[in-house]
């Protein structure tokens, strides 16, 4: 059984998809972030600033292993696909050349067998 190309499409679409809701969580964090600085003023907020930097590095660097995955995965699978496919080519040209050299082989073998019959 060879793989499924749109299985695999459809799952590294699915790493598209999480990236894109990465993507929503962090500019909603920073909405967030904006607005309490906005209406807090606090020494708490240089904390609380740099804690929520450091999510989004986080959230930077988990979009860009779900992006690699993504695009990975789908041109992973369409490799596999194509070296499925040169296999069974190189099997049915194999099958044929075997084919054809059974086909000599009968055909020798009734020559080979006539001349035996002609020469008694």
């Amino acid at each position: 059984m060879g793989i499924s190309v749109s299985a695999a499409v459809s799952q590294s679409n699915g790493f598209g998809n999480y990236a894109s809701n990465l993507r929503l969580v962090q500019t909603s964090l920073n909405n967030y972030k904006s607005t309490m600085n906005n209406c807090w003023n606090a020494e708490e907020m240089v904390h609380i600033n740099t804690a929520i930097e450091v999510v989004n590095a986080n959230i930077v660097s988990a979009i860009s292993v779900l992006d690699g995955l993504k695009s990975d995965v789908t041109s992973v699978a369409y490799e596999i696909k194509r070296e499925e496919e040169a296999a069974a080519a190189a099997r049915a040209a194999a099958e044929a050349r075997a084919r054809e050299a059974a086909a000599r082989a009968r055909e020798a073998a009734a020559k080979a067998a006539l001349n035996k019959t002609k020469v008694k």
